[in-house]
């Protein structure tokens, strides 16, 4: 799909599902039409007495990262939904963001944000911090109304 300055319009769909799960996305994504997709191993946290009393905090989760074009994702989302069933507790969750706003490629402009449009179910707070400080920002999303998060251990490059 190209938009008004003939560039392709691109999304990232992001699936955060239970550890084991991440096959299954990348599966049916690819049954949709898309190429295929990059797994990442993660943790995710639990909220509740019980879970904490149990000591399960700590959830093994796996991240799907695919890019799609934006006439497909809706396909693949629907796709996604039907055979994980999101709208249910602990059965995941999925959400896209435009790649030309991550990678800045004048080749990968997005369109306008079209006003009428749905309203958004949720909202993704991605935080970078130092190792061992993620805590701490899963505790502040916590207090201020987030049901959890999920951390990503990672490296960083640049000039130091």
């Amino acid at each position: 799909m190209k938009n008004d300055q003939g560039s392709f319009c691109f999304e990232l769909i992001c699936a955060i599902v239970s550890f084991g799960k991440g096959s299954k996305v990348s599966q049916t994504a690819k049954k949709c039409g898309l190429s295929g997709g990059t797994v990442i191993h993660a943790k995710g946290t639990a909220n509740g007495a019980f879970a904490n009393f149990l000591g399960l905090t700590d959830i093994r989760r796996e991240i799907v990262l695919m890019v799609s074009d934006k006439k497909m994702t809706r396909s693949v989302l629907e796709r996604l939904d039907k055979k994980l069933d999101f709208k249910k507790p602990n059965h995941g969750i999925a959400f896209t963001t435009a790649v030309s706003k991550v990678i800045g490629s004048a080749g990968c402009k997005a369109t306008e944000i079209e006003e009428g449009g749905e309203e958004a179910m949720h909202c993704a707070i991605m935080v970078v911090v130092e190792k061992g400080k993620a805590e701490k920002v899963i505790d502040a999303a916590t207090e201020a109304g987030s049901s959890g998060g999920t951390v990503i251990n990672g490296r960083g490059s640049g000039i130091h």
